[in-house]
């Protein structure tokens, strides 16, 4: 909500304020406060020492000893108190941590992974940029040839489009190569600044948008000054297996860990808080979090956010659900890419989708051509009915899952479709349905 120089609730300007408004001004912990920023932190208080970890992390009212044994663990991402998201769509937000906030306590914006021995380097600067680090350096990692982390906080204004004539610059620091991404994602993240003379701070959502060039950019809804989180930006550069749309599944397997990264955007839906069905997506049982997580992620608009939670599934062969709970637009395509979450750990010793052996895949895709054949009079005809050709004669994952549906396959659809697209290139043609199949062992 509005708040005064001083830090006290303005009823007139809360009222004023739209409800996108009151979301985005929604506050959580601050950030500059650890970074040593603020002369005050409360009337009649000193300040707490800052004392900045070796990797990079804030900690506050730290004795020498506390230190010297935060330096030895394994912190990989600046980790800060959790978002608050107040309804937006919906009247209230159902959360055990509540404590009388009617919204939603969101702590995913910031991940604190152990990277094992990967090691963090710099990211690239822009000449000129108005960005600046604080409180350390921008920097990535590479974990286990295929995650991608980022941390540190950038100085600076978001706005909303990039226009240096005017002053705007959107452009905060550059990837280098290896840690690119095949395609533009978008990632939301926290922007805290100072507000009134007592050094109260004020956090607001911004877009991060990484692209295939290496260049992260970040956009906001109005040109407030602040401290951007990046640790917000977490993706892979493996290919993962499709689950729904343009939606990827990537896994990480850290020591005993097994971490899952979603990346990609849903099509476009009509969100309607009191929808029955809030599913956006499932996860496959070899690949159910550990616990319930609730995301912020970005939409498709300009200062779109959604609401988003995680929670392990309850059906047979359901691993979790993807909710949504609410956003700032009920019309929007919403961007799953940043959600990471830790496997439990009952199923990590399971080998995920890739682990069948040559017979069974010979009797997963027999049956399902079996199953074609039950519809249509050959395979070439199912081909070109029950699916929907791109424009090159091949298929995407949604595709497929249409042509499932057409056929009436009870089967795994996303086992299925790994089986087929065994290259990861996210499309199959026909001679990968319709490959003559040979059993193993037969002579």
């Amino acid at each position: 909500r509005g708040s005064s120089a001083r830090g006290a609730p303005t009823a007139r300007r809360s009222r004023s304020l739209s409800r996108a408004q009151r979301f985005i001004d929604a506050s959580s912990a601050p950030a500059l406060r650890r970074a040593g920023l603020c002369s005050n932190f409360s009337s009649g208080r000193e300040k707490p020492s800052a004392v900045h970890g070796a990797e990079g992390a804030w900690k506050e009212g730290c004795t020498e000893q506390q230190h010297q044994q935060q330096k030895q663990q394994p912190i990989a991402v600046p980790f800060h108190e959790p978002f608050r998201w107040a309804p937006v769509q919906v009247r209230e937000l159902n959360d055990p941590w509540r404590n009388g906030f009617v919204g939603t306590y969101v702590p995913s914006l910031s991940t604190q992974i152990d990277i094992g021995s990967a090691s963090w380097e710099p990211l690239e600067r822009p000449f000129g940029s108005t960005f600046r680090a604080l409180g350390g350096e921008l920097s990535s990692c590479l974990v286990c040839g295929s995650l991608v982390l980022c941390r540190g906080q950038a100085l600076g204004t978001c706005p909303q489009e990039h226009d240096l004539q005017m002053g705007r610059d959107v452009f905060v620091a550059r990837l280098p190569e290896g840690r690119r991404p095949s395609m533009p994602l978008q990632f939301a993240a926290l922007s805290e600044s100072l507000v009134g003379k007592r050094g109260a701070s004020r956090a607001q959502l911004v877009t991060l948008v990484v692209r295939p060039d290496g260049w992260i950019q970040a956009f906001g809804t109005q040109e407030v000054e602040g401290a951007v989180d990046l640790s917000t930006i977490r993706f892979s550069v493996a290919g993962g297996i499709p689950i729904r749309d343009g939606v990827r599944l990537m896994t990480c397997q850290v020591e005993e860990k097994r971490w899952v990264v979603l990346q990609g955007i849903l099509e476009e839906r009509l969100f309607d808080p009191e929808e029955c069905s809030r599913v956006l997506t499932i996860v496959p049982e070899s690949y159910r979090p550990a616990r319930r997580t609730p995301f912020v992620v970005a939409g498709e608009r300009s200062g779109s956010f959604h609401l988003v939670t995680l929670e392990p599934g309850g059906k047979l062969g359901v691993g979790g659900n993807a909710l949504w709970d609410d956003g700032t637009w009920g019309h929007d395509r919403i961007n799953l890419t940043g959600v990471i979450y830790e496997v439990c750990p009952d199923v990590v010793r399971h080998k995920g989708l890739g682990g069948w052996t040559e017979l069974r895949k010979f009797v997963i895709l027999r049956d399902f051509q079996k199953r074609l054949l039950g519809t249509f009079d050959s395979l070439k005809e199912a081909w070109t009915e029950a699916f929907c050709l791109e424009v090159d004669g091949t298929i995407n994952f949604s595709a497929f899952c249409r042509g499932c549906k057409v056929v009436s396959y009870k089967g795994d659809a996303i086992r299925l479709w790994s089986m087929l697209d065994e290259d990861g290139s996210g499309s199959i043609s026909f001679e990968d349905l319709s490959t003559e199949l040979v059993e193993p062992g037969a002579t």
